[in-house]
């Protein structure tokens, strides 16, 4: 059964664990630092993330929210260039503060990016399963998308263990909340396993053992063995019969 604390671990890329420990302050020089080129390094860094690809839009709105934090000037201030920005590998490698008020304006700037598709994406993909546009829009469209974002925004600007399992619980949550309103990936999850080939009365059969059983899904899709091997069990018993040859 698919772990989503593995999703959980990819769903936050370098470059946000990098540019939310900068300083959201101005100041120290006569011209301002345009913050395009930091933005469009953001970018093209999240857009390209094999593990949580952003479309353009989705990756300008969140990178725009993060410079903003950050501050152009804080980053010119402490040479960090572009490329250094989009690609560190830690907090340690930029030199810089947040503001007292950082996670109250990243979060507000947060607000238009919405994440979920790229989420909704990520966790069909990693079931492994044969899925539809319809199955990651119908897991996008269940995913709460402020809770998310500001589960992201706490994690982004938290550093430690403790600010990083919270992030990994917040958003094992908010996925596991998704998946049981969206029972054909459920369906399709279970069926990946079955050992003859799913009929529409197998799918049909397998649908309603999962709608019948909301919490027991949520608990064996969130590790729970005892709880996955009922359903499995559950599911045998009433629909082997349709499985075909």
């Amino acid at each position: 059964m698919f772990d989503p604390r593995q999703l959980a671990l990819a769903a936050l890329p370098l470059v946000f664990l990098a540019a939310c420990s900068g300083d959201a302050g101005h100041g120290g020089g006569d011209e301002a630092t345009d913050p395009k080129p930091y933005i469009h390094a953001a970018v093209a860094s999240m857009t390209a993330d094999k593990d949580l690809p952003f479309d353009e839009a989705t990756a300008t709105c969140v990178s725009t929210a993060l410079v903003d934090v950050v501050g152009a000037d804080a980053l010119a201030r402490a040479k960090v260039t572009p490329e250094e920005f989009a690609n560190a590998e830690s907090y340690d490698v930029l030199a810089v503060d947040v503001a007292d008020d950082a996670r109250a304006k990243l979060g507000k700037g947060l607000e238009a990016c919405d994440t979920t598709k790229a989420f909704g994406s990520m966790f069909v993909r990693e079931l492994g399963i044969h899925s539809t546009p319809e199955d990651e829009a119908c897991i996008a469209g269940h995913l709460d998308r402020r809770a998310l974002n500001d589960a992201l925004a706490d994690g982004w600007l938290g550093s430690g263990d403790a600010s990083g399992k919270a992030l990994e619980d917040a958003i094992e949550t908010a996925l596991l909340d998704a998946v049981i309103g969206c029972p054909r990936v459920v369906t399709a999850t279970f069926l990946s396993g079955a050992p003859g080939t799913p009929t529409p009365e197998t799918e049909a059969c397998v649908s309603a053992v999962v709608s019948a059983n909301p919490d027991r899904v949520r608990k064996a899709f969130g590790g729970d063995g005892a709880a996955a091997d009922a359903l499995g069990t559950e599911i045998g018993t009433r629909c082997a019969a349709t499985l075909g040859a």
